[in-house]
Protein backbone atom coordinates (compact mmCIF):
# COMPACT_ATOMS: atom_id res chain seq x y z
CA UNK A 1 0.00 0.00 0.00
CA UNK A 2 1.38 3.79 -0.77
CA UNK A 3 0.32 6.85 0.43
CA UNK A 4 1.51 9.96 -1.12
CA UNK A 5 1.45 13.39 0.10
CA UNK A 6 -0.10 12.27 3.49
CA UNK A 7 -0.61 15.05 5.93
CA UNK A 8 -0.47 14.36 9.74
CA UNK A 9 -1.91 16.86 12.04
CA UNK A 10 -1.50 16.49 15.68
CA UNK A 11 -0.87 12.86 15.26
CA UNK A 12 1.16 11.15 18.33
CA UNK A 13 3.77 9.04 17.35
CA UNK A 14 1.29 6.01 19.06
CA UNK A 15 -1.49 6.64 17.17
CA UNK A 16 -0.30 6.44 13.61
CA UNK A 17 -0.64 2.69 12.98
CA UNK A 18 -1.58 -0.31 14.47
CA UNK A 19 -1.27 -4.22 12.92
CA UNK A 20 -3.05 -7.29 13.76
CA UNK A 21 -1.64 -10.01 14.92
CA UNK A 22 -3.17 -13.42 13.34
CA UNK A 23 -4.48 -15.40 16.84
CA UNK A 24 -3.61 -18.96 17.10
CA UNK A 25 -7.70 -19.75 17.03
CA UNK A 26 -6.85 -19.61 13.10
CA UNK A 27 -5.46 -22.30 13.10
CA UNK A 28 -8.40 -24.96 12.41
CA UNK A 29 -9.60 -26.87 9.90
CA UNK A 30 -13.02 -24.44 9.30
CA UNK A 31 -10.55 -21.32 8.76
CA UNK A 32 -6.98 -21.37 8.09
CA UNK A 33 -6.01 -25.02 8.37
CA UNK A 34 -3.18 -26.17 10.45
CA UNK A 35 -1.26 -22.95 10.67
CA UNK A 36 -2.62 -19.60 11.19
CA UNK A 37 -3.13 -17.21 8.25
CA UNK A 38 -0.51 -15.10 7.76
CA UNK A 39 -1.38 -12.32 5.31
CA UNK A 40 -1.54 -9.71 8.59
CA UNK A 41 2.14 -10.05 9.17
CA UNK A 42 2.86 -9.03 5.61
CA UNK A 43 1.66 -5.49 5.45
CA UNK A 44 3.62 -3.04 4.24
CA UNK A 45 2.53 0.90 4.32
CA UNK A 46 4.97 2.83 1.70
CA UNK A 47 4.90 6.87 2.85
CA UNK A 48 5.87 9.17 0.28
CA UNK A 49 6.76 13.20 0.48
CA UNK A 50 4.58 13.32 4.03
CA UNK A 51 4.00 16.46 5.81
CA UNK A 52 3.62 16.84 9.89
CA UNK A 53 1.52 20.26 11.42
CA UNK A 54 0.38 21.08 14.66
CA UNK A 55 1.54 20.93 17.93
CA UNK A 56 1.81 17.10 18.47
CA UNK A 57 3.95 15.65 16.17
CA UNK A 58 5.93 11.89 16.25
CA UNK A 59 9.03 10.99 16.91
CA UNK A 60 10.32 11.25 13.59
CA UNK A 61 9.22 13.44 10.54
CA UNK A 62 10.80 12.10 7.45
CA UNK A 63 8.86 12.43 4.19
CA UNK A 64 9.60 9.54 3.28
CA UNK A 65 9.37 6.26 5.22
CA UNK A 66 7.66 2.77 5.97
CA UNK A 67 5.30 1.25 8.58
CA UNK A 68 5.26 -2.46 8.56
CA UNK A 69 4.18 -5.45 10.26
CA UNK A 70 5.56 -9.31 10.55
CA UNK A 71 7.17 -11.25 13.13
CA UNK A 72 11.05 -10.20 14.67
CA UNK A 73 12.84 -12.68 12.70
CA UNK A 74 12.01 -11.34 9.40
CA UNK A 75 10.70 -7.53 9.65
CA UNK A 76 12.68 -6.89 12.90
CA UNK A 77 15.97 -7.85 10.31
CA UNK A 78 15.23 -5.72 7.71
CA UNK A 79 17.71 -2.37 7.93
CA UNK A 80 16.72 0.75 9.77
CA UNK A 81 13.37 -1.08 10.78
CA UNK A 82 13.10 -0.44 14.20
CA UNK A 83 10.06 -2.57 16.31
CA UNK A 84 7.23 0.22 17.85
CA UNK A 85 5.40 -1.55 20.31
CA UNK A 86 2.56 0.63 20.30
CA UNK A 87 1.71 -0.12 16.72
CA UNK A 88 2.61 -3.94 17.21
CA UNK A 89 4.85 -3.31 14.02
CA UNK A 90 8.13 -1.73 12.86
CA UNK A 91 9.24 2.08 11.81
CA UNK A 92 11.72 1.91 8.57
CA UNK A 93 13.57 3.90 6.16
CA UNK A 94 14.05 1.67 3.89
CA UNK A 95 12.74 2.27 0.06
CA UNK A 96 13.85 -1.41 -1.02
CA UNK A 97 11.20 -3.06 1.11
CA UNK A 98 8.81 -4.65 -0.89
CA UNK A 99 6.44 -7.48 -1.42
CA UNK A 100 6.75 -11.12 -3.59
CA UNK A 101 2.82 -12.73 -4.22
CA UNK A 102 2.61 -16.16 -5.87
CA UNK A 103 0.25 -18.33 -6.12
CA UNK A 104 -1.04 -22.08 -7.52
CA UNK A 105 -2.35 -22.57 -10.79
CA UNK A 106 -2.79 -25.83 -10.87
CA UNK A 107 -6.88 -27.26 -10.35
CA UNK A 108 -6.11 -27.80 -7.53
CA UNK A 109 -5.07 -24.40 -5.90
CA UNK A 110 -8.62 -24.19 -4.12
CA UNK A 111 -8.00 -27.62 -2.37
CA UNK A 112 -4.45 -29.13 -1.81
CA UNK A 113 -2.97 -27.37 0.88
CA UNK A 114 1.15 -26.73 0.69
CA UNK A 115 1.81 -24.94 3.31
CA UNK A 116 3.78 -23.74 5.68
CA UNK A 117 6.21 -22.21 3.63
CA UNK A 118 9.38 -20.76 4.94
CA UNK A 119 10.66 -17.62 3.51
CA UNK A 120 14.45 -17.26 4.36
CA UNK A 121 17.44 -14.96 3.45
CA UNK A 122 21.35 -16.16 4.20
CA UNK A 123 22.19 -12.79 4.18
CA UNK A 124 19.89 -10.84 6.62
CA UNK A 125 19.31 -14.13 8.47
CA UNK A 126 15.69 -13.71 7.80
CA UNK A 127 12.97 -16.23 8.06
CA UNK A 128 9.24 -15.91 7.21
CA UNK A 129 6.79 -18.94 7.81
CA UNK A 130 2.97 -17.76 5.56
CA UNK A 131 0.16 -19.70 4.84
CA UNK A 132 -2.42 -19.82 2.11
CA UNK A 133 -5.75 -17.48 2.87
CA UNK A 134 -8.58 -18.12 5.08
CA UNK A 135 -11.43 -20.41 3.64
CA UNK A 136 -14.34 -17.67 3.39
CA UNK A 137 -17.13 -19.55 1.52
CA UNK A 138 -20.08 -21.28 3.03
CA UNK A 139 -21.45 -24.71 1.80
CA UNK A 140 -24.67 -24.39 3.90
CA UNK A 141 -23.83 -24.21 7.55
CA UNK A 142 -20.38 -25.48 7.53
CA UNK A 143 -17.27 -23.78 5.89
CA UNK A 144 -16.27 -25.25 2.32
CA UNK A 145 -13.28 -26.37 3.42
CA UNK A 146 -11.29 -24.54 0.25
CA UNK A 147 -8.62 -22.07 0.57
CA UNK A 148 -6.93 -20.11 -2.72
CA UNK A 149 -3.51 -21.19 -2.64
CA UNK A 150 -2.10 -17.38 -2.83
CA UNK A 151 0.65 -16.21 -0.57
CA UNK A 152 2.63 -12.76 0.11
CA UNK A 153 5.81 -12.44 1.95
CA UNK A 154 7.71 -9.11 3.05
CA UNK A 155 11.40 -8.76 1.70
CA UNK A 156 14.18 -7.13 1.26
CA UNK A 157 15.32 -6.34 -2.10
CA UNK A 158 18.30 -4.98 -3.58
CA UNK A 159 22.01 -6.58 -4.93
CA UNK A 160 22.97 -9.84 -3.72
CA UNK A 161 19.40 -10.39 -2.21
CA UNK A 162 18.58 -14.02 -2.46
CA UNK A 163 15.37 -15.84 -0.78
CA UNK A 164 14.41 -19.14 -0.94
CA UNK A 165 10.65 -20.26 -1.06
CA UNK A 166 10.81 -23.83 0.79
CA UNK A 167 7.56 -25.71 0.64
CA UNK A 168 6.82 -28.19 3.51
CA UNK A 169 4.89 -30.36 0.70
CA UNK A 170 5.60 -30.54 -2.99
CA UNK A 171 5.61 -27.50 -4.62
CA UNK A 172 2.74 -26.60 -7.26
CA UNK A 173 3.60 -27.23 -10.94
CA UNK A 174 2.32 -24.32 -12.13
CA UNK A 175 2.72 -20.88 -10.36
CA UNK A 176 2.83 -16.72 -11.05
CA UNK A 177 4.92 -15.18 -8.93
CA UNK A 178 4.95 -11.02 -9.28
CA UNK A 179 7.24 -8.61 -7.07
CA UNK A 180 5.45 -5.63 -5.86
CA UNK A 181 8.55 -3.24 -6.00
CA UNK A 182 8.67 0.54 -7.40
CA UNK A 183 12.26 0.57 -7.33
CA UNK A 184 14.42 -2.86 -6.72
CA UNK A 185 14.77 -6.51 -7.72
CA UNK A 186 15.23 -10.22 -6.01
CA UNK A 187 16.03 -13.66 -6.47
CA UNK A 188 14.42 -16.57 -5.66
CA UNK A 189 14.72 -19.93 -6.22
CA UNK A 190 12.45 -22.37 -5.15
CA UNK A 191 13.85 -26.61 -4.48
CA UNK A 192 11.90 -29.52 -5.71
CA UNK A 193 11.84 -32.70 -4.42
CA UNK A 194 12.68 -34.46 -7.13
CA UNK A 195 14.40 -33.88 -10.68
CA UNK A 196 11.66 -32.06 -13.30
CA UNK A 197 11.38 -30.04 -16.53
CA UNK A 198 9.87 -26.30 -15.99
CA UNK A 199 9.85 -23.13 -18.31
CA UNK A 200 9.23 -19.23 -17.25
CA UNK A 201 6.68 -16.93 -19.85
CA UNK A 202 6.50 -13.65 -19.14
CA UNK A 203 3.37 -11.73 -19.17
CA UNK A 204 2.46 -12.07 -22.76
CA UNK A 205 2.97 -16.16 -22.43
CA UNK A 206 6.52 -16.36 -24.36
CA UNK A 207 8.73 -18.47 -23.23
CA UNK A 208 12.43 -16.97 -21.33
CA UNK A 209 15.05 -18.93 -22.16
CA UNK A 210 17.21 -20.74 -19.34
CA UNK A 211 20.58 -19.14 -18.99
CA UNK A 212 23.37 -21.55 -21.22
CA UNK A 213 25.56 -23.91 -19.42
CA UNK A 214 28.61 -22.37 -18.30
CA UNK A 215 32.05 -24.53 -18.69
CA UNK A 216 34.06 -22.28 -16.06
CA UNK A 217 32.05 -23.39 -13.40
CA UNK A 218 30.26 -26.41 -14.86
CA UNK A 219 27.07 -25.56 -14.61
CA UNK A 220 24.03 -23.40 -15.75
CA UNK A 221 25.39 -19.91 -15.88
CA UNK A 222 24.72 -17.71 -12.77
CA UNK A 223 21.78 -15.31 -12.52
CA UNK A 224 23.31 -11.90 -13.34
CA UNK A 225 20.43 -9.77 -12.84
CA UNK A 226 19.79 -8.68 -16.51
CA UNK A 227 16.57 -9.19 -17.25
CA UNK A 228 12.92 -9.89 -15.64
CA UNK A 229 12.54 -13.81 -15.21
CA UNK A 230 16.35 -14.84 -15.93
CA UNK A 231 16.67 -17.76 -14.55
CA UNK A 232 18.63 -21.21 -14.39
CA UNK A 233 17.33 -24.90 -12.94
CA UNK A 234 20.39 -26.94 -11.16
CA UNK A 235 20.30 -30.29 -11.66
CA UNK A 236 21.18 -33.05 -8.31
CA UNK A 237 19.89 -30.30 -6.19
CA UNK A 238 16.98 -29.30 -8.34
CA UNK A 239 16.83 -25.82 -7.53
CA UNK A 240 14.97 -23.35 -9.98
CA UNK A 241 16.29 -20.08 -9.83
CA UNK A 242 15.17 -16.69 -11.23
CA UNK A 243 15.44 -12.81 -11.05
CA UNK A 244 12.45 -10.44 -10.67
CA UNK A 245 12.81 -6.83 -11.61
CA UNK A 246 10.63 -4.44 -10.20
CA UNK A 247 6.99 -4.89 -11.18
CA UNK A 248 8.04 -8.10 -12.60
CA UNK A 249 5.52 -11.13 -13.13
CA UNK A 250 6.38 -14.28 -14.41
CA UNK A 251 4.54 -17.83 -15.06
CA UNK A 252 6.52 -21.06 -13.90
CA UNK A 253 5.02 -24.03 -16.49
CA UNK A 254 5.86 -27.69 -16.10
CA UNK A 255 6.94 -29.30 -19.08
CA UNK A 256 6.48 -33.06 -20.80
CA UNK A 257 10.16 -34.48 -20.59
CA UNK A 258 12.39 -37.78 -20.29
CA UNK A 259 14.90 -37.34 -17.96
CA UNK A 260 18.02 -39.33 -18.33
CA UNK A 261 21.58 -39.55 -17.10
CA UNK A 262 24.86 -41.10 -19.01
CA UNK A 263 27.60 -41.86 -17.26
CA UNK A 264 31.29 -42.24 -19.32
CA UNK A 265 34.27 -43.43 -18.17
CA UNK A 266 36.34 -40.04 -19.08
CA UNK A 267 37.68 -37.25 -16.64
CA UNK A 268 36.26 -33.84 -16.67
CA UNK A 269 38.78 -32.20 -18.36
CA UNK A 270 38.68 -34.52 -21.27
CA UNK A 271 34.78 -34.37 -21.26
CA UNK A 272 35.06 -30.16 -21.09
CA UNK A 273 38.34 -30.43 -23.69
CA UNK A 274 36.60 -32.61 -26.31
CA UNK A 275 33.25 -30.18 -26.32
CA UNK A 276 31.48 -30.43 -22.99
CA UNK A 277 27.93 -29.98 -23.09
CA UNK A 278 27.57 -28.51 -26.03
CA UNK A 279 29.41 -31.45 -28.15
CA UNK A 280 27.00 -34.07 -26.10
CA UNK A 281 23.71 -32.85 -26.70
CA UNK A 282 24.67 -32.49 -30.73
CA UNK A 283 25.83 -36.33 -30.33
CA UNK A 284 22.76 -37.09 -28.49
CA UNK A 285 20.81 -35.35 -30.79
CA UNK A 286 22.18 -36.81 -33.65
CA UNK A 287 22.01 -40.54 -32.58
CA UNK A 288 18.19 -39.52 -31.45
CA UNK A 289 17.73 -37.91 -34.94
CA UNK A 290 16.07 -34.61 -32.88
CA UNK A 291 17.67 -31.20 -32.67
CA UNK A 292 20.29 -30.42 -30.20
CA UNK A 293 18.04 -27.41 -28.98
CA UNK A 294 15.82 -30.86 -27.47
CA UNK A 295 18.42 -31.80 -25.17
CA UNK A 296 19.06 -29.54 -22.13
CA UNK A 297 21.74 -30.85 -20.10
CA UNK A 298 21.12 -29.92 -16.17
CA UNK A 299 24.04 -31.03 -14.58
CA UNK A 300 27.77 -32.70 -14.84
CA UNK A 301 30.04 -34.19 -12.40
CA UNK A 302 32.26 -36.93 -11.14
CA UNK A 303 31.96 -40.57 -11.24
CA UNK A 304 33.70 -40.99 -13.94
CA UNK A 305 31.48 -38.34 -15.77
CA UNK A 306 28.03 -38.56 -15.11
CA UNK A 307 25.65 -35.69 -17.17
CA UNK A 308 22.36 -35.65 -16.32
CA UNK A 309 20.37 -34.56 -19.16
CA UNK A 310 16.81 -33.67 -20.42
CA UNK A 311 14.53 -33.94 -23.69
CA UNK A 312 11.76 -31.41 -23.99
CA UNK A 313 10.39 -30.13 -26.28
CA UNK A 314 10.50 -27.02 -28.37
CA UNK A 315 8.51 -23.50 -28.93
CA UNK A 316 7.94 -24.86 -32.47
CA UNK A 317 6.90 -28.49 -31.27
CA UNK A 318 9.14 -29.63 -33.17
CA UNK A 319 9.20 -33.24 -31.43
CA UNK A 320 5.33 -33.02 -31.31
CA UNK A 321 6.01 -33.26 -35.44
CA UNK A 322 7.92 -35.98 -35.41
CA UNK A 323 5.44 -38.28 -32.99
CA UNK A 324 6.06 -36.87 -30.12
CA UNK A 325 8.13 -37.70 -26.85
CA UNK A 326 7.31 -41.83 -27.24
CA UNK A 327 8.21 -41.73 -30.22
CA UNK A 328 11.65 -40.41 -29.24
Amino acid sequence: MKVVNPVFNNVAHEAIAFFFTPPNAWAVVDDCGNYPCTGPNNVLIQFQRSTFTGSIRPLRTEPDWQAISGVDENSGRFPTCKRVNDWNGYYCNNPELALVTWESLDEDKMTRLVTPIEVTNSVLGTRNIVNTFMDHMWDGFYTSMKRLSRFATMIQTGKGMVYDLNYKSTPPKSQKVTLRSDSSSVTLRIKYPKAGAYILKDINGKEIIRNAWDTSIQAPGVIRGSFCGENRYVGVVNILEFYLTRGCTVFIEPIDSIQSSVRMNWTMSQFFADGGTTTFADRVAASLGIKPANIKVVSVYEGSVIVDFQIIEDAAKTLLKSGGLEKV
